[in-house]
């Protein structure tokens, strides 16, 4: 089938295969038959970067309306909604939300996008209720998905960064609540402004405790191994998840800008260290900054953003370290700074990653 994209091409290059492949045009208008349906099917099924594919080539196809026997220039229609994808962006909420409501995709590419990919965004707003002295307050909740990032403006003007493959729950009814509760599964960078009152308390909490601010920068990071918050700005407080409250437990501790805590649920150990902090907040910005950072750390990193799956043919390079800055604008580029960083050649097979021979 010429349209499967069994070899590794440019995302580009192959939906460029799939519009130009007539069984597949057919495919699209529902006019094939029912072998060529079954096989499509098969290959829909097979990943989900050929549903990817798939999804984008649809929407260009409608886009070009293409309503004749004859195919129109599919490249330069490509290229068109290409040269829009030029600089790494962030979306906001209400964008995200646009979307879902349009239930429309998009063409667009920011800092961890694949080259030239366009993700369908779906945020999830779902609605949980909590009772509290007899008052409802609304939840609302957002998840990305791989390689989708949101950025979340809060009323008293606090922002929130939220990464690839997290999920976020924070108060819909803000007036009603003094004690603002953030559930965090993943990865977010917290702006949070000055003006929050001291009273007004700002708590993320993870599976493994709290966390609780007053005018700061950080980032929290939990993937089910532990709880890592690093401090930018400002002063967070931290403790366990076994504390019945922040205030009143021993165990609390107070980071300041520039230091790192790892905890996690049952352990005693309250993990405390000053770091330079740039290779842990730059992660949602134009470059990432590595310092001496294992290439263990930094493929973890990228298998937990992109959801794919690397492999290091040598496995002394798991413990070699990298320091500078990479043009995070999509995992092709990453992976490409990467290797010849490394002096060893990659492929990609699908959801895949080979470093070495």
């Amino acid at each position: 089938m010429k349209g499967e994209p069994s070899k590794m091409h440019s995302f580009e290059t192959q939906l460029l295969d799939l519009l130009s492949d007539e069984s597949f045009q057919k495919w699209l208008s529902g006019k094939t038959t029912k072998s060529e349906n079954k096989k499509w099917q098969q290959w829909l099924n097979q990943s989900s970067l050929n549903r990817q594919l798939f999804n984008e080539a649809q929407h260009l196809w409608k886009i070009a309306q293409f309503q004749n026997s004859e195919l129109p220039d599919v490249k330069n229609e490509l290229h068109k909604l290409l040269e829009k994808i030029n600089k790494p962006y962030v979306y906001s909420i209400e964008e995200y939300r646009k979307r879902e409501h349009k239930r429309k995709t998009s063409w667009s590419r920011w800092g961890i996008f694949v080259a030239a990919a366009s993700i369908i965004f779906a945020i999830l707003l779902q609605f949980n209720f909590h009772t509290k002295s007899h008052r409802k307050i609304l939840y609302h909740e957002v998840s990305t998905d791989y390689g989708q990032r949101v950025k979340i403006t809060l009323p008293e003007g606090s922002q929130i960064i939220l990464n690839a493959n997290s999920t976020l729950k924070y108060p819909g009814d803000w007036s009603e609540v003094s004690e603002k509760h953030f559930e965090l599964k993943g990865e977010a960078y917290f702006l949070v402004t000055k003006k929050v009152q001291p009273e007004n308390k700002f708590i993320i909490t993870t599976v493994d405790g709290n966390i609780q601010v007053v005018g700061t920068r950080f980032v929290v990071y939990e993937r089910g191994q532990g709880t890592r918050v690093v401090v930018e700005e400002g002063k967070v407080a931290v403790a366990p998840s076994d504390t019945v409250s922040l205030e009143k437990q021993a165990r609390r501790m107070v980071l300041t800008p520039g230091h790192l805590i790892e905890f996690r649920k049952g352990s005693e150990q309250l993990k405390v260290r000053r770091v330079d902090i740039l290779p842990y907040i730059t992660w949602w910005k134009d470059k990432l900054i590595l310092n001496e950072t294992p290439f263990q750390e930094i493929i973890k990193r990228l298998e937990e953003t992109y959801g794919v799956k690397i492999v290091v043919k040598n496995k002394t390079l798991l413990k070699r370290t990298l320091s500078g800055s990479i043009e995070n604008r999509n995992l092709e580029v990453i992976t490409e700074a990467l290797a010849k960083a490394l002096r060893i050649p990659f492929k990609r097979r699908g959801q895949i990653i080979i470093f070495g021979k």
